[in-house]
């Protein structure tokens, strides 16, 4: 099934604000206007941040004595790509923490302190929302991890207008 099918879920979950798992992209601003080496270099610095991003999630957990990033164990139902937490997909990084773990600036404020350190000088559209389950076999009941994702690659490539403008007007 297609991520569109489940729009009105994705807006449902964001609106009522209750779903356990909130999920963060950072996705590289045009990047198919980038040339392919340029490209290249940009999806090697998309895994730099990862393994970066991961390790001070980690390190937060332990300095604040909470969990945040969300556990391998968790995403046993989930495809080969979704299994990470971090992972790239695409010309995006995607990391999910547990729901109030952090706040939105956190994140944007460390992913902003990290690219800095990695002197990374292009910008990155940022998107983000709550999702439900991890679990495949229930992505018909409940909004999941895979097609979270999928609409927040939308979301940056301005697919999805409509989405964002009733995203915008909802308040958590």
């Amino acid at each position: 099934m297609s991520s569109i099918e489940y729009t009105d879920m994705f807006l449902k979950v964001q609106e009522l604000g209750d779903a356990p798992y909130h999920m963060f992209s950072f996705d590289i601003k045009d990047s198919q206007k980038m040339s392919s080496t340029k490209r290249m270099v940009a999806q090697y610095d998309l895994y730099l941040l990862l393994d970066l991003f991961k390790k001070e999630l980690q390190k937060l957990e332990k300095d604040l004595n909470r969990k945040i990033l969300l556990e391998e164990s968790e995403l046993n139902n989930t495809t080969e790509l979704l299994k990470d937490n971090p992972f790239v997909f695409g010309d995006a990084l995607v990391v999910t923490i547990y729901k109030d773990s952090l706040t939105i600036n956190d994140m944007c404020m460390l992913f902003n302190r990290l690219k800095d350190e990695l002197k990374i000088k292009y910008d990155f559209n940022i998107a983000e929302a709550l999702y439900e389950t991890n679990n495949y076999d229930e992505g018909n009941e409940k909004l999941y991890r895979g097609y979270c994702a999928q609409i927040l690659m939308e979301l940056h490539k301005d697919q999805y207008k409509g989405v964002a403008r009733e995203l915008r007007s909802i308040k958590r």
